[in-house]
């Protein structure tokens, strides 16, 4: 859990520096700290949207393996012969 917790702070920070360079903000001012923060707080938004439709999506998908009945149905009888066999 502590691992996860600094992959996130890891990607925050690295996230705000993105953020700062390319918009060319010098974090001595004032003004550039509020647009940084203020950008930063939309791009997590967006993060968190992006994972709620990611994982919605996954919970929508069908994860069952495929099923041959006539398979399975062909072991149970293997099984069912091989426990009648011991039992004679």
């Amino acid at each position: 859990m502590r691992r996860l917790l600094v992959l996130i702070i890891i990607v925050l920070v690295v996230g705000g520096f993105i953020i700062a360079n390319t918009l060319n903000l010098d974090l001595k001012k004032s003004e550039d700290k509020k647009i940084l923060a203020k950008e930063t707080f939309s791009w997590l938004k967006k993060l968190g949207n992006n994972f709620r439709a990611l994982i919605g999506l996954a919970i929508k998908q069908d994860w069952a393996p495929e099923v041959n009945k006539s398979e399975i149905d062909k072991a149970r009888k293997v099984e069912e012969e091989e426990k009648d066999g011991k039992k004679n």
